[in-house]
């Protein structure tokens, strides 16, 4: 968990890790030059679980270095993420966990989500099948990146998350389906998702992602496709705003 200036919300992530019914895991946090009282928070809760590792970056790396770093100095046979403003359910490592090590298959497994809370009407379902995700990467995120627990392995392949400031999960995520790396989600949501506000700019950043690896592979209905979502999107936001201006959609939060 990568973290900066998250001292609103960083004490319940990190409760809801160290609560969980599998508890065979080390956490790794790593503070990306907050100027809050994060770091006091994670230095607390280091105090009371050894499972607590802490790198302290003494300037903003950004997500992507900050999360390679931590990789770098505590490679793992599994490699987990979480954000420092969402809630893991329970039981969430123990379900993943118990898939991964029964699947050797799967390198990359997400859950479903609840969205800012884990009322029924908030439960997002991504797309579980394995196909159905990279079939839909061009319109859609393939995962809700805080839920993933990938192979080192698979991760390794790719070279990690390049170090660009926003959509690194979306790269990632391309990258690896180049190399036929298996994705599959839990229809089950394990994990209460904060989400932002949508702009422009973040459906941009998005595309800018699509575009490049559909053009690479020459998949123009694709790229057109993935133009006609994201101004439809687009759209919707402006139009959503106009009528409900204090509306926040599920939108990527980098």
């Amino acid at each position: 968990m990568a973290f900066h200036n998250n001292e609103k919300t960083i004490h319940k992530s990190i409760e809801s890790i160290l609560k969980q019914s599998y508890r065979n895991f080390n956490f790794i946090l790593i503070n990306d030059a907050s100027t809050d009282d994060s770091l006091n928070i994670v230095k607390k809760w280091q105090r009371l679980d050894p499972r607590i590792s802490i790198i302290i970056n003494n300037k903003k790396l950004g997500l992507a270095a900050s999360l390679n770093k931590a990789i770098k100095l505590y490679p793992n046979s599994f490699l987990g993420r979480m954000d420092a403003d969402d809630y893991a359910l329970k039981n969430r490592l123990k379900f993943q966990m118990r898939i991964l090590k029964k699947f050797k298959s799967i390198d990359v497994l997400g859950t479903s989500i609840y969205l800012n809370s884990n009322e029924k009407k908030n439960y997002l379902r991504l797309n579980s099948n394995h196909n159905k995700i990279v079939e839909n990467t061009h319109k859609m995120m393939p995962f809700a990146h805080p839920t993933i627990i990938m192979r080192y392995d698979a991760f390794n392949l790719v070279n990690g998350y390049r170090n660009i400031l926003k959509t690194q999960d979306l790269d990632l995520f391309y990258r690896m389906k180049e190399k036929k790396i298996i994705f599959h989600n839990l229809k089950i949501p394990l994990l209460i998702y904060k989400t932002s506000d949508k702009n422009i700019k973040k459906i941009f950043n998005s595309l800018k992602i699509r575009l490049y690896f559909e053009f690479k592979h020459k998949d123009f209905t694709k790229c057109f496709l993935s133009v006609f979502y994201s101004f439809y999107e687009i759209f919707n936001l402006i139009f959503s705003k106009r009528i409900f201006p204090n509306n926040k959609g599920a939108g990527s939060k980098n």
